[in-house]
């Protein structure tokens, strides 16, 4: 259980060794589309084979940005050549509207992850809702649970944000996405 998961963006790959590495929690930050491009196809390509840079697993999405598209994941399937019922169908979304939400779903996520048998957490806008004092405050405890959980479980945690979040945490691996015109270009 320890395959790195591709991305399927060479440069990303290449900046990370390889790919996203299990035990560890990543926060992508920048543009909305590409990180959404990244996230969506880190959703389907988590299904495939490990033989083919995947995990074999399905995947938990805590949507807290509202951007889950199954058209997004559906071209992403159908480029991967995957079955897309089958992969949609492996896709566990948990959608927040407060920050309480949020802090309840990260709670049980250690639960989601054994029932649903996942080895993938992304997490679509980490401080979207952490405007407030009290919820600034938590967002080091819930960074630190997800740190941990990652850790524990052996499982990676994709995090994204804005790159006009106030408030970005430094989690072990922070990229910043860019977009060049039709380029995507990353920066640990």
């Amino acid at each position: 259980m320890s395959s790195k998961l591709r991305s399927h963006f060479p440069d990303l790959d290449e900046l990370l060794g390889g790919g996203f590495e299990p035990g560890e929690i990543y926060l992508l930050y920048g543009p909305a589309r590409p990180t959404e491009t990244i996230l969506f196809t880190l959703t389907v390509s988590s299904q495939l084979p490990e033989t083919k840079g995947g995990l074999d697993s399905p995947v938990l999405l805590v949507d807290n940005a509202n951007i889950f598209n199954p058209d997004a994941v559906t071209r992403v399937a159908i480029a991967l050549e995957l079955n897309v019922k089958e992969v949609l169908s492996r896709i566990f979304v948990a959608r927040a509207l407060d920050w309480m939400q949020f802090s309840e779903i990260v709670e049980k996520l250690e639960t989601l992850i054994a029932e649903k048998k996942a080895r993938l957490v992304l997490i679509a806008g980490l401080v979207g809702f952490a405007s407030s004092v009290p919820a600034q405050a938590s967002l080091a405890h819930i960074t630190t649970r997800l740190k941990m959980l990652a850790k524990s479980q052996g499982i990676i945690v994709i995090t994204t944000a804005s790159e006009h979040d106030p408030s970005l945490p430094l989690l072990d691996k922070t990229i910043r996405v860019s977009q060049d015109g039709a380029q995507v270009a990353f920066k640990l």
